[in-house]
Order: structure tokens, then C-alpha cells, then sequence
């Protein structure tokens, strides 16, 4: 299926303060697949991937308080 503004990636959340992993594709070797602006995804990821630059992306934009996002094209 062919889609606008649809990515497909491979991710790995963790903790800021300890590094531990919470969510990740890498261990069952899946993907993710999403449309931009749709809400599937954190709020981040949208402003992330329509700019693609190096974000390194503070909890208050991420899934809990102590985790945090980078993304880099």
C-alpha cells in the first residue's frame, strides 16, 4: 500500500537516567510503520521525521518522564 507520508523504522526507546530499554523493534526484529500527523506516534516523532535533523528530544516531548528521543538522519 502506498502512503503519503508514511515511515517505516526501526526504534529503541530507553531511559535517560539508566539506559535501560522499554521499548524497542530490534529484539523480535520487527518494524514499525506510520503515517506522519495521523497521532500513531509521540508528538516528537512527527516533528522529527518532517525535518529530519539530529534531535535529541527532552521527556516532556516523550512517553514518560525520565525517557527521552534521539533521532538522527
Amino acid at each position: 500500500m502506498w502512503c503519503v507520508d508514511c515511515w517505516t523504522v526501526h526504534y529503541e526507546g530507553s531511559l535517560a537516567e539508566t539506559g535501560e530499554v522499554f521499548d524497542t523493534t530490534h529484539e523480535d526484529n520487527t518494524i514499525f510503520t506510520f503515517q506522519l500527523g495521523k497521532g500513531p506516534v509521540i508528538k516528537a516523532w512527527d516533528v522529527a521525521f518532517r525535518t529530519m535533523k539530529v534531535f535529541f528530544l527532552p521527556s516532556s516531548t516523550s512517553f514518560k518522564s525520565s525517557s527521552h528521543l534521539c533521532i538522527q538522519n
